[in-house]
């Protein structure tokens, strides 16, 4: 972002205060205050467009084969743990899949 502004506003704001309070220079002060007022929105409007073009950077474009694979990939992932679930819930029917052999003497 362009920092061009700075040294305009601490002028602006040495101005403002180093007018005298004198009739001839009525006029001048609300001049002062508007300037610094627009430098004030410019600087806000560059804050904003700066911040608006970091999040679209940071925004990841995917194509279509990228979120097939994507959502396959999530799917298999939910079928894993829904199969874990089932062993927990049911620890018999895992066990009869899984005999365990005791060996006697």
């Amino acid at each position: 972002m362009k920092h061009n502004t700075n040294i305009l506003k601490k002028h602006l704001l040495l101005a403002l205060q180093n007018t005298p309070n004198d009739f001839v220079f009525e006029n001048i002060k609300p001049i002062l205050r508007s300037a610094l007022s627009i430098v004030e929105k410019v600087e806000k409007k560059r804050d904003k467009r700066e911040q608006n073009n970091i999040s679209n950077n940071l925004a990841v474009q995917l194509n279509d084969y990228q979120l097939k694979t994507i959502v396959n990939n999530l799917d298999n992932m939910i079928k894993e743990q829904e199969k874990n679930i089932k062993k927990i819930k049911n620890p018999v029917n895992s066990q009869e899949n899984n005999p365990i052999t005791i060996l006697i003497d």
